[in-house]
């Protein structure tokens, strides 16, 4: 009887040490498991901040390049106006030139 109770419990601390090597391994396991996961997580993480700042970045240029094209616009606009004054100029002028080389012909027509 005594030896059964030895034998049993021999038999007892065999299984649970197994059953502790087999926890302990199963632990390791699921631990490098999250390891590699959290550092692909990381990886992931600084990619996804890159892409940000990249965004970002692209983002500026663009705005920096709207703000170019307003500009343009606006100086495009001026010079319109400068240009369609410079037209009315151009009939003034010309206005008075025909004017004056009418009172021209009239004042030789008037002296001859």
């Amino acid at each position: 009887m005594i030896n059964d109770l030895l034998q049993s419990r021999d038999t007892f601390l065999s299984v649970y040490q197994e059953s502790t090597s087999e926890l302990r391994h199963t632990i390791e396991k699921r631990d490098k498991m999250l390891a590699v996961l959290s550092e692909k997580i990381q990886a992931h993480m600084l990619v996804l901040d890159s892409i940000r700042k990249e965004a970002a970045s692209v983002k500026d240029v663009v705005d920096n390049i709207k703000q170019l094209v307003i500009e343009k616009e606006q100086v495009a606009t001026v010079l319109k106006l400068k240009m369609e004054k410079v037209s009315e100029f151009k009939k003034d002028f010309v206005d008075k030139i025909h004017f004056l080389e009418n009172k021209l012909s009239e004042y030789k027509a008037g002296t001859s």
